[in-house]
C-alpha cells in the first residue's frame, strides 16, 4: 500500500512540476498508511463483542513559494481516508495560505482558529480518548468522542472559512487567531447556506483563541483558551439552541513528562454525548492526561468526565496507551479505553493495536 501511495504521489508531482503554471511553486508530499486491529466489548450493539481490522492511507500535497519580499504562500490538498474496496477518498482539507511578519491567513477548508489554538491534553498510543476507539463502539458512544475532544458542532471543523492565526509574527510566546465560516455545512462545492442547511447546522460561525508557550526554570508551560459562537441555521423540534462553546487548558512539561488538563463547556451541540435523539444539548466536563517519553517509547493515561443536563446524560472515558518507534518512519501504537455512561450510552471497552507508517 505504501509503495502504491508513493508511486501515485510521484506521478502527480511529475505532472505538476512539468506544468508551466505550477513551475513557480515547489511541491512536496507527505504520505502515510496505518492498519489496526480492534477488540470491543459493548453489549448495546448487536455483534458488539468482537474484533475487526481496518486500514487507511493519506496523501498531503503542499505547494509553496517565497517572493522577493519574503512573503511565504501556497496551497495544501489533503486526501484522507484512502481505502481499498470502494471506500472512496475524502478531501479532508484544501486551502490557500499566506504567511508574513503579520502572521498567517488561510482561505478555504481547514480547521477553525479555535481548533488550531486550543490546548488539549497529552496522549499516547492512537490517542486514547482522542484515538480510534469510537470507530469500534457504535451505539451511544459512537459519537461521544466529538464532545470530549473538540468544541463546536460536530462535522463543521473543515467548513469553508477565512482564518487569521499569528503564526509567523513575534508576539513574545503568544499565539492568537480568529476565523469566520458562513455555514457549518458549506465545504468544497457544497453551498449549504444558499441551498438550505440541514437540521443541526449553524451559520455565521466565529471562533477565536489565544495560547501562550514559555519555559520557566526547566518547566515548559502551555496555556490557552478558545471558543465558538454561531447561529442555529435550521432549528428543529427541541434543537433550536445557538452555538456557544469554549475551552481552557494547560500543559506542563519537564524531564520527559507531560501533564495536562482542559475544561470544555458547550451549548447548542447537535446529538451531544452520542445521544441519538436529535435534541441539542449542553455537554460540559474535563479531560486529564499524562505521558512519559524515553528512548523511542511513550506511555500515557487519560481520564474524561462529561455530563449533559439537557439530556440527563453523563459519561466517563478512561484508558492507557503506548507508542513505540519500531523502525524509521514506522511506529506501533496500542490503547485500552473503557467507558461508562447513562441513558443511551452503555458501558464497555475497546482495545486497539495499530501499525503506523509515515513518510
Amino acid at each position: 500500500m505504501k509503495k502504491a501511495l508513493l508511486g501515485t504521489s510521484a506521478l502527480i508531482a511529475a505532472a505538476m512540476i512539468a506544468s508551466p503554471a505550477a513551475a513557480q511553486l515547489e511541491i512536496s508530499f507527505d504520505a502515510g498508511y496505518d492498519v489496526e486491529v480492534g477488540w470491543t466489548d459493548n453489549d448495546s450493539v448487536p455483534g458488539g463483542d468482537d474484533w475487526d481490522f481496518q486500514n487507511e492511507g493519506f496523501i498531503t500535497l503542499d505547494a509553496t513559494a517565497v517572493d522577493d519580499n519574503g512573503l511565504d504562500y501556497g496551497f495544501t490538498l489533503d486526501l484522507d481516508n484512502i481505502r481499498t474496496g470502494g471506500g472512496g477518498v475524502d478531501v479532508d482539507e484544501t486551502f490557500f495560505r499566506v504567511t508574513g511578519s503579520f502572521g498567517t491567513v488561510f482561505l478555504g477548508d481547514n480547521d477553525h482558529a479555535a481548533d488550531q489554538i486550543r490546548v488539549g491534553v497529552p496522549t499516547a498510543g492512537t490517542g486514547i480518548f482522542d484515538g480510534g476507539f469510537g470507530d469500534y463502539v457504535g451505539g451511544g458512544f459512537g459519537g461521544a468522542r466529538q464532545d470530549i475532544v473538540s468544541i463546536g458542532p460536530a462535522g463543521n471543523t473543515d467548513a469553508t472559512k477565512i482564518t487569521y492565526v499569528s503564526t509567523g509574527a513575534d508576539l513574545a510566546g503568544f499565539t492568537v487567531g480568529v476565523s469566520y465560516s458562513p455555514d457549518s455545512g458549506s465545504q468544497g462545492a457544497n453551498l449549504s447556506r444558499v441551498n438550505g442547511p440541514p437540521a443541526g447546522a449553524y451559520e455565521n460561525i466565529f471562533s477565536a483563541g489565544a495560547r501562550y508557550e514559555g519555559d520557566f526554570q526547566g518547566f515548559g508551560i502551555t496555556a490557552g483558551a478558545a471558543g465558538y459562537l454561531g447561529d442555529n441555521a435550521a432549528p428543529a423540534a427541541g434543537a433550536d439552541n445557538d452555538l456557544q462553546s469554549w475551552t481552557v487548558g494547560a500543559i506542563v512539561e519537564t524531564g520527559g513528562f507531560e501533564v495536562g488538563v482542559n475544561y470544555v463547556d458547550s451549548e447548542g451541540i447537535f446529538n451531544p454525548l452520542g445521544v441519538a435523539t436529535g435534541v441539542n444539548g449542553s455537554p460540559n466536563g474535563f479531560n486529564v492526561g499524562v505521558t512519559y517519553a524515553v528512548a523511542g517509547w511513550e506511555v500515557g493515561a487519560t481520564y474524561s468526565d462529561f455530563e449533559d443536563d439537557d439530556n440527563n446524560s453523563d459519561e466517563q472515558v478512561y484508558g492507557v496507551g503506548a507508542s513505540y518507534d519500531w523502525l524509521p518512519g514506522v511506529g506501533i501504537d496500542a490503547d485500552v479505553v473503557a467507558f461508562e455512561g447513562s441513558g443511551n450510552n452503555d458501558d464497555g471497552w475497546v482495545a486497539l493495536l495499530r501499525l503506523d507508517v509515515d513518510v
